[in-house]
């Protein structure tokens, strides 16, 4: 499976807003720039098939319209599913119609099949020959916040480091762990580089991580971990897990 990243960037970061890219057909997350940052690279986004939004923050799906723009513009003529919360759908179609006047075409010409993330927590899908399933996340006090698991790979979204966190990781045959680390100390919102500290004490688990705060980054980038299990992601890395 090859993981790139279009940015690995919290808000308040120089690099650009988190967003991934499995295999050329899947697209995690969409902040702002996303579309832009495909176009730049000359990628065929009618490549594009499916869509996995972790939650609503405008970090996370604010260019979900422009990446549907992009995908009419080039007339692509094969179903795309994007699956997220029970209200991803209504924002989807609020940011459409607040940036183009051809909204309603763009809905019906891209056979649009939207998935309830809370389906896929105990019930598997295959997608380009993955397994995806979800995880239910606490993100401060956020509802509809969830993680997705492709085959043995877990990517977080914005997460809060729980027991139940801990232990999902440590019990569910994870091998390959995608996660944000915006804090220098994690809180009730975000996961922070003690946080990270404390998951590479899981000698087994090769953790990649994203969507980071220039601090938590620079700082992660200061320590030498126990297992040397940890990578730091920069914008435009690619990894095969």
């Amino acid at each position: 499976m090859k993981v790139k990243f279009l940015g690995t960037g919290s808000p308040n970061s120089l690099s650009h807003y988190s967003s991934m890219l499995v295999d050329d057909h899947i697209l995690i997350d969409c902040g702002p720039g996303t579309f832009k940052r495909l176009l730049n690279q000359k990628f065929d986004i009618k490549k594009i098939d499916t869509i996995l939004i972790t939650h609503l923050h405008g970090d996370h799906v604010f260019d979900i319209a422009f990446i549907l723009f992009g995908l009419f513009k080039e007339d692509r003529n094969h179903d795309l599913v994007i699956i997220g919360n029970r209200r991803l759908k209504r924002k989807t179609y609020v940011l459409l119609k607040e940036a183009f006047l051809s909204w309603i075409e763009i809905i019906h010409s891209l056979n649009i099949h939207f998935i309830n993330s809370k389906k896929l927590i105990n019930k598997e899908i295959e997608i380009n020959n993955f397994k995806v399933k979800s995880l239910k996340e606490k993100h401060g006090n956020l509802l509809g916040c969830y993680g997705y698991i492709i085959n043995n790979t877990l990517f977080t979204g914005d997460v809060t480091y729980t027991d139940s966190f801990k232990e999902f990781i440590n019990s569910n045959n994870i091998k390959n762990l995608v996660i944000e680390c915006t804090m220098s100390i994690g809180n009730d919102s975000h996961i922070g580089v003690d946080n990270i500290v404390d998951i590479s004490n899981n000698k087994d688990l090769n953790i990649i991580v994203t969507h980071m705060g220039n601090n938590s980054k620079r700082k992660l980038k200061e320590i030498k971990f126990k297992y040397n299990n940890v990578k730091v992601a920069e914008d435009d890395d690619v990894f095969d897990l």
